[in-house]
């Protein structure tokens, strides 16, 4: 039986996920000796012992290959079957860390192919000590939102004068130099935004300095400054600036025999976070501070983490800083652990040493020493992880004012804080704001399929923010978000490309330099399509209908030689994909509910179509396509797609495309009715001047003399 061990750190931990060997049962001329974990052979032929099962090809999913061998002589066969595809000799003791894709023995291996890994002797009789074998996937940072990850431990590799027990945390020094390493499997992890780290341990202090780099020529030093649990007291020193990649971490231990326990190792960075809905992260709001006798404008202090006593604001319960919060509607402080208290401006005209308000979850405290419950109707309200007041409510309690001086912790408690939102109107889905790594909550809003719009204009460096949802908006100042396609700045977007059956919504009004929209046709050889901008020519071998009317059981349409935005339509083409296209489209703000063209109601998200209402949907019934009535439970069409509707309750209508089957009632008429009508001819061209003939007029057959 195959043995899994997964080791998942917590939320902004690093995932790591080992598979760890299985030592069953040795073919002939092998032993292994579990309890002493020694494999032993004979000759140099059917000794092998499987240690890994890929029964599905799971080898693919992983990048590298642990061992410790204790002597020269064994080999690690990569099998399919009966047969080695690919194998490793070892001409020394020690630990072995095999990257696949770049070993001279594993790079060109299909590793989809392989069905075990055997371990055994290479050539005449031996015995070795097999420790801590083991397969590992990549790792990924996970970032949380107040910038902090912590490594897993299983991901320490000691050498030189320390031995690191990866399951314990437990490192012990012999009294020699030696190096602590972090393994980071191909794959690799983006620590260019690395601003610092702790490391929480008990026993022996084995630190006083270690080398950090890129894996070349670029070294650093980073020092312990004091303390030992601080994030902000390991700064960056010497030449190295922020990493790449952490390498090594070297570690001077004492001239004596010591151990340690490593209970938690944490990087620091800057990240960008998101947001959903309207919600705003403080710290990108602006603050205003007296300085020098004047207002002056800045950022907004703040800090989060764990036993927080100020995350935002100096704390001094003056009023020399304040953030406005009045064009919002709600404050939300989310938490960990604790209570918390904000303090408030109080007069509506004010010098920076004037009194100001406290609240908290049991009510409002104001006067010079913040004591004496004031006002218990407003106060911060419990919901979840997080604490809030309305902007309303703030302002009810403090005069009419809503700014805010700080955030601290409620009297003797510490509070661990994870972000501090205000609350608006928003049309976006999400907003977006920072700068270096993804965090999980920005991870999160970008993995939403059904994200329309993200409001990334508080991202501060240039980035890149690949979506789920193909078609989602991104609002971003100028050289901010190096996206190619669908990010607006200003009011304007340089190329839109939307495709067929995927949400989406315009925020505002914008233009679009470049728009293309993308259709697919299936064999059925129609479809519908309504799209957010005109396409004055279309696609080769592609024809437009409007649906205008019903005759019995037989729809009647007029074929047009442009589409009008807003306006669904029916297409006929051959099976394939096809760009309708346009320049200098106006694209206006995305209206709520559907829109409707004839017979025809279209959106951008998916529609629910009521049944029993006379409403049809398309479909392809054997060799026949034909809008058939919605019956007995509702129906759905994808965004960018159509339904019918239409005063009959047939069971289904049949298209009638350039045909004037089934256009009946021919009408002598010739006055100017026919003038104001829209008219067509009978291939179903919409004709501008009708001259003698017979015409289509508003769905009937029309003698014009």
């Amino acid at each position: 039986m195959l043995t899994f061990a997964l080791l998942i750190a917590g939320v902004g931990g690093v995932k790591a996920t080992k598979l760890y060997a299985t030592y069953g049962t040795p073919a002939d001329n092998g032993s292994w000796d579990a309890e002493n974990k020694t494999y032993s052979w004979t000759g140099n032929t059917n000794n092998l012992m499987t240690v890994f099962q890929f029964p599905n090809g799971e080898l693919a999913d992983y990048t590298s290959l642990h061992l410790n061998i204790s002597a020269t002589g064994p080999r690690v066969c990569f099998m399919k079957g009966g047969s080695a595809l690919s194998t490793i000799v070892f001409g020394s003791a020690g630990d072995k860390n095999i990257v696949l894709s770049e070993h001279e023995n594993t790079k060109n291996l299909d590793l989809s192919q392989v069905t075990h890994i055997s371990f055994g002797g290479n050539t005449g009789s031996g015995s070795v000590v097999l420790t801590n074998m083991y397969l590992q996937k990549p790792m990924s940072l996970r970032w949380a939102d107040d910038g902090t990850a912590e490594i897993d431990l299983t991901d320490l590799t000691a050498s030189g004068g320390f031995s690191l027990n990866d399951q314990t945390g437990v490192l012990t020094g012999t009294g020699e130099s030696g190096s602590l390493k972090i393994n980071f499997p191909t794959g690799g992890v983006d620590l260019s935004a690395l601003t610092g780290f702790s490391v929480t341990y008990t026993g022996d202090n084995l630190f006083n300095n270690f080398e950090i780099g890129d894996g070349t020529t670029n070294k650093g030093f980073w020092s312990q400054v004091t303390g030992r649990d601080d994030l902000n007291q390991y700064m960056t020193v010497g030449n190295v600036g922020a990493p790449t990649a952490i390498t090594n971490w070297k570690w001077n231990n004492n001239s004596t025999a010591s151990t340690m326990t490593i209970s938690s190792i944490k990087l620091k960075a800057g990240v960008i976070k998101a947001n959903p809905s309207g919600e705003v992260s403080i710290e990108t709001l602006e603050r205003k501070y007296y300085e020098g006798g004047e207002w002056k404008t800045g950022k907004v202090s703040y800090s989060y983490g764990n036993n927080i006593d100020t995350p935002i604001g100096d704390g001094n319960a003056t009023q020399d800083e304040y953030i406005d919060l009045s064009n919002y509607k709600e404050i939300r402080l989310y938490v960990s652990k604790g209570d918390v208290r904000i303090f408030v401006v109080k007069e509506e005209s004010f010098t920076p040493t004037a009194d100001g308000y406290i609240l908290t979850k049991d009510g409002v405290k104001q006067n010079g020493q913040w004591n004496g419950i004031q006002d218990t109707e407003h106060k911060l309200v419990k919901n979840g992880d997080y604490y809030y007041i309305t902007i309303d409510d703030l302002k009810a309690a403090c005069n009419g004012q809503a700014k805010l001086i700080c955030v601290k912790a409620e009297y003797g408690q510490t509070v661990d804080i994870s972000k501090v939102v205000v609350v608006g109107d928003s049309d976006y889905d999400y907003s977006i704001s920072g700068s270096g790594v993804l965090s999980l909550s920005a991870l999160a809003a970008l993995a939403d399929i059904d994200a329309t719009s993200i409001d990334a204009t508080g991202i501060t460096a240039t980035t890149s923010l690949s979506t789920a949802n193909p078609n989602c908006l991104i609002v971003a100042n100028d050289g901010m978000v190096s996206n190619t396609k669908n990010v607006i700045v200003g009011s304007t977007c340089a190329n839109l490309e939307l495709v067929d059956g995927k949400p989406f919504k315009a925020p505002a009004a914008f233009t679009a330099t470049n728009a293309k929209f993308t259709k697919t046709v299936t064999d059925a050889g129609y479809a519908t399509m309504v799209i957010p901008f005109g396409v004055a020519t279309l696609p080769e071998g592609v024809e437009v209908y409007e649906l205008s009317d019903v005759d019995g059981e037989t729809i009647i349409s007029c074929n047009v030689d442009a589409i009008t935005k807003e306006c669904p339509v029916m297409i006929k083409a051959a099976a394939g994909s096809y760009n309708f296209t346009a320049a200098g489209a106006e694209i206006a703000a995305t209206a709520e509910g559907v829109v409707t063209n004839g017979l025809l109601n279209g959106g951008y998200a998916t529609i629910t179509v009521d049944a029993d209402a006379n409403n049809y949907v398309l479909q392809k019934n054997g060799d026949d396509v034909n809008f058939y009535l919605v019956t007995g439970t509702a129906a759905t069409v994808k965004p960018f797609r159509a339904y019918l509707t239409a005063p009959t309750s047939a069971r289904e209508l049949t298209l009638n495309f350039g045909e004037t089957t089934g256009i009946s009632a021919a009408l002598m008429n010739s006055d100017e009715r026919i003038v104001k009508s829209e008219v067509y001819n009978l291939n179903g061209q919409r004709i501008a001047a009708p001259q003698k003939g017979l015409y289509i007029v508003n769905g009937k057959k029309v003698i014009v003399k």
